[in-house]
């Protein structure tokens, strides 16, 4: 009966810890769609206010190029001029925006991802470790993801200081092409240059960029939507290794009922494999209380 109580609490015992260990690997898996949406949703707010920034600040840039116009300025080539200034003073505001205010984005977003990463580890574990006496487990994530993540979105900020040069007042427009005509006769005849400088001058300072602009930052944006579609894959595999170790400990706990079990039911339909053993030393003691009481 003693033996039989103890296959008993064995079994409820580890009823009582598969039903733990089904409760965590829900709370981890519930954790772990959260995550992905909570970092997902991050990075989307960040990817939107970088593009946003891009997209009202280079318009502007552009149009203030408009200073490099001067009244003694050779308009039969200042088309070509003006569009070389264009692409330095992009290119020194790209380096200034990879350097100050993308690469330290990028770095305090990575920092509140394992943020995260960590206190949903150390929830679990403390949870887990509460279930069990002696046998400890632990659950790791796999923070290369972190890595991988930080490697990635180096890469990309570097992929903005390299672009091409661009034809920003290049281009085969209505306008640009009757200013590059007039520059020309201008130049030709050397008057009324006031009047071409103040007509370039404002066709500048008015100019739509918004659409060069977009073509220019293109490639960058199309880099942060492929991130952002492989941050849900990312978190699973994080997660992959702590749900696997949970997985096999339920099914540690399952082979251990089911032994338990066999146990029992062995006890309970072959008793005289325990019954016939006490039998005999039970013969045996009184054979030998008698054979005590003769001498």
């Amino acid at each position: 009966m003693e033996l039989e109580n103890g296959v008993h609490e064995d079994i409820n015992w580890n009823e009582e810890l598969l039903t733990s260990l089904h409760d965590t690997h829900e709370q981890l898996d519930d954790m772990k769609n959260e995550m992905a949406d909570d970092i997902t949703t991050s990075f989307c707010d960040i990817k939107d206010a970088l593009t946003g920034q891009l997209m009202s600040e280079l318009p502007h840039l552009l149009q203030n190029c408009s200073e490099f116009i001067e009244e003694d300025s050779n308009f039969s080539t200042l088309h070509v001029d003006l569009n070389e200034e264009m692409n330095k003073r992009v290119a020194l505001y790209m380096k200034d925006f990879v350097n100050n205010e993308l690469k330290q984005t990028i770095k305090d977003w990575i920092v509140n991802c394992k943020s995260e990463f960590e206190n949903s580890q150390m929830t679990c574990n403390h949870t887990l470790n509460q279930l069990f006496n002696e046998k400890k487990i632990f659950l790791q994530g796999d923070f290369k993801v972190l890595d991988d993540w930080r490697r990635y979105l180096e890469r990309m900020a570097r992929s903005l200081l390299r672009f091409e040069k661009v034809n920003f007042v290049l281009r085969n427009t209505p306008s640009q092409l009757l200013l590059k005509g007039a520059g020309k006769l201008v130049e030709s005849i050397s008057k009324s240059k006031d009047k071409l400088h103040s007509k370039y001058k404002n066709y500048i300072e008015n100019a739509d960029f918004t659409q060069i602009v977009e073509d220019l930052i293109a490639p960058f944006i199309q880099q942060l939507d492929l991130f952002e579609g492989s941050t849900d894959w990312d978190v699973d595999w994080f997660f992959s290794n702590p749900l696997d170790v949970l997985n096999n400990e339920m099914e540690e706990a399952e082979l251990a009922i089911e032994r338990h079990n066999n146990s029992l039911h062995q006890m309970q339909e072959k008793p005289e494999i325990y019954s016939d053993p006490l039998t005999l030393f039970d013969l045996k003691l009184r054979q030998y209380e008698l054979m005590n009481r003769i001498d």
